[in-house]
């Protein structure tokens, strides 16, 4: 027969469990917000076509593996969350 037996129940836990997620997303809205802006402001600068295509496949590469890492920073912070 199975158990029935469940997991204490801990409220101070599962709220700061939640706050460090919610940290965790505005610090990653932070991140790519500063990057948008970085690029943003070297677009101006930009005096020809190659010029641009570079910055922008600069900008891609680095934005790709911020993206990586954010949502492995992410699922360890919810999987924290559920323990």
């Amino acid at each position: 027969m199975m158990s029935n037996e469940r997991l204490p129940f801990d409220p101070a836990g599962l709220a700061a469990a939640g706050a460090s997620y919610q940290k965790k997303i505005f610090e990653i809205a932070q991140t790519n917000t500063q990057l948008a802006f970085e690029y943003a402001k070297n677009l101006m600068g930009v005096r020809t076509p190659d010029e641009a295509l570079r910055i922008t496949q600069e900008y891609m590469a680095k934005q790709t593996q911020n993206y990586q890492q954010q949502m492995k920073d992410l699922m360890e912070a919810a999987q924290r969350k559920e323990r």
